[in-house]
C-alpha cells in the first residue's frame, strides 16, 4: 500500500541476538530498544529485504509549504 515500503542490505555478517528466557531473540537496533519498539530486523549474512508499513500515529505526514 502507499504507507509500505521494502528495505534491502547486504550485512557481511549474521545479526546480534540475545538468549531471553531460553529463547534466542534478535537485539532491537539502538534507540528503537530504548524506545520500546519491536521490529525483527533478524538478518543471515549476504542480501536481505525487510518489508515495513509506516503508522501513520507515530510519523504523521508532513505538511508540505510550496514556495
Amino acid at each position: 500500500g502507499p504507507m509500505s515500503f521494502e528495505l534491502c542490505a547486504s550485512f557481511n555478517a549474521e545479526a546480534r541476538s540475545q538468549t531471553v528466557n531460553g529463547r534466542t531473540v534478535p537485539l532491537a537496533p539502538y534507540p528503537a530498544a530504548e524506545k520500546g519498539i519491536v521490529e525483527n530486523w533478524q538478518h543471515g549474512e549476504g542480501r536481505t529485504c525487510f518489508t515495513r508499513t509506516i503508522d501513520p500515529e507515530r510519523y504523521p505526514p508532513l505538511n508540505k509549504v510550496k514556495p
